[in-house]
């Protein structure tokens, strides 16, 4: 049982390496634009009602995250996964490791905001404060900390975790310009290398296929009208 455990560390973190670790994370712009709006919204110089709009939001924004994730990595041709391996970002790495990092990043922020917002939603935590430690003027002012941080790291996180959204927009923007410099062929020349040579009747299957997948995650997300 302990085994998925250590398969779930590993792979946070690698994914946190990958991504640059607590280093791009500080110096994101991303994070202080969401550092003063929460900030703004702290000293109510901004109304943000944070836990009704992360519990209402964040699940439509997480899976449009990850159908774009699961699409673009799913529907993408071998040459264009050589084309990312070969590519490299400013700080060396190879671009499909950067653009992996920065897609699953968006992922976790966004459901650590909905998780951060169900489980403050609720006397949960100013119980088990109470209920852990002996009644007194301590467990109130730590009660009050409580609360005044999550007052802070809520909207923080809401913030974050929306604006992260930008940054999706541009990794797609990063491929989307790496695709006619690094590929000889264009994009469908470049998947029709991963299609069966049976015949033109295997290849209308295939992308048939491809087709229906993108339809069904549209109508999941409700985005297809």
């Amino acid at each position: 049982m302990f085994r998925q455990y250590g398969g779930l560390a590993f792979a946070i973190k690698a994914y946190w390496k990958d991504y640059g670790g607590w280093k791009d994370v500080i110096q994101s712009p991303i994070l202080h634009v969401s550092i003063l709006l929460s900030v703004a919204a702290y000293f109510s110089l901004i109304i943000l009602d944070w836990r009704t709009l992360t519990i209402g939001m964040m699940p439509t924004i997480l899976g449009f995250s990850l159908a774009a994730y699961a699409i673009t990595f799913s529907l993408m041709g071998s040459k264009m996964h050589v084309a990312l391996a070969r590519a490299q970002d400013g700080s060396g790495k190879p671009l499909v490791i950067s653009v992996n990092a920065t897609f699953f990043h968006n992922v976790f922020i966004q459901a650590l905001a909905l998780s951060f917002a169900v489980l403050s939603n609720g006397p949960l935590i100013s119980i088990i404060l109470r209920r852990s430690l002996s009644a007194g003027t301590f467990v109130d002012q730590l009660v009050d900390i409580e609360v005044a941080v999550g007052s802070f790291v809520g909207p923080l996180l809401l913030c974050y975790a929306v604006l992260l959204l930008f940054s999706s927009g541009l990794a797609m923007f990063r491929l989307g310009r790496l695709a006619p410099a690094s590929v000889a062929t264009p994009t469908a020349v470049a998947n029709d290398a991963d299609l069966p040579t049976a015949g033109p009747e295997s290849a209308i299957e295939l992308y048939g296929i491809r087709w229906t997948i993108i339809r069904t995650l549209a109508k999941v997300l409700k985005v297809d009208g």
